[in-house]
């Protein structure tokens, strides 16, 4: 995984070396140096990123050993030296992280449709939701593509490989709405918030871009007007 910071430099800042293929990244909302990454070796790895000077970042690099880290050298320039602090191993393959607003929670999207919920800061599981049709080719469950949480935090927007977007409600983790009409089947697709957090906008294998409208979590239900446009 590599990081820019494009205010600054066009040159990647940090490299983050996972074991395996990563399939998300998610920046913690407060803490700007800390970094979680999603493997399809079934972990998740939690990254602090130290700011280092040309000098210290070799001294870091010749001192890596066991640490799994990176750093981009430039002359010049104050890069960052990645390390891994925290380690979650889970029973599936990682597709999706997400987390909260407020930093608290750690949504993690699996391949076969489940969604476990951890604490961001323990990484202690909290709870667990299946996304998956109660009957038809997709009644096992299909691979979570994208997780995605309302800005107020009461809400979040799961992305499956079923073609479906659901809402859950994150005090009581029921599904407040769900939606189609967009194609997701094969690929990452990733469903979006709007900025006012009224709508959501997703596209779609077909050429389609959709959108929907939803209403404020603190109001309870999405409604399900739909738009669609041509990609």
């Amino acid at each position: 995984v590599r990081l820019w910071w494009p205010a600054k430099q066009p040159e990647a800042v940090a490299v983050l070396r996972c074991r395996d293929w990563p399939t998300s990244v998610a920046f913690h909302p407060t803490f700007k140096n800390v970094v979680f990454t999603g493997c399809l070796d079934a972990t998740v790895q939690v990254w602090r990123l130290f700011p280092v000077s040309d000098s210290s970042g070799a001294r870091a690099r010749e001192d890596r050993g066991r640490r799994e880290e990176g750093s981009r050298q430039k002359e010049g320039k104050t890069l960052w030296d990645a390390r891994v602090v925290e380690y979650l191993k889970v029973t599936e393959l990682v597709t999706a992280i997400s987390l909260s607003p407020n930093g608290s929670v750690l949504a993690v999207g699996f391949r076969n449709g489940t969604i476990a919920f951890y604490d961001a800061q323990t990484l202690k599981f909290r709870n667990e939701l299946d996304c998956r049709n109660r009957k038809g080719k997709f009644s096992k469950g299909r691979k979570v593509t994208s997780l995605e949480w309302h800005a107020s935090g009461l809400a979040l927007c799961v992305t499956t490989n079923d073609s479906r977007i659901r809402i859950f409600r994150a005090t009581d983790l029921s599904c407040v709405a769900k939606f189609k009409g967009h194609i997701n089947e094969q690929i990452m697709l990733r469903a979006n918030y709007t900025n006012e957090g009224t709508g959501l906008v997703c596209g779609s294998e077909n050429g389609w871009i959709c959108c929907w409208n939803v209403a404020d979590p603190r109001s309870s239900i999405a409604d399900g007007v739909e738009r669609r446009f041509r990609g």
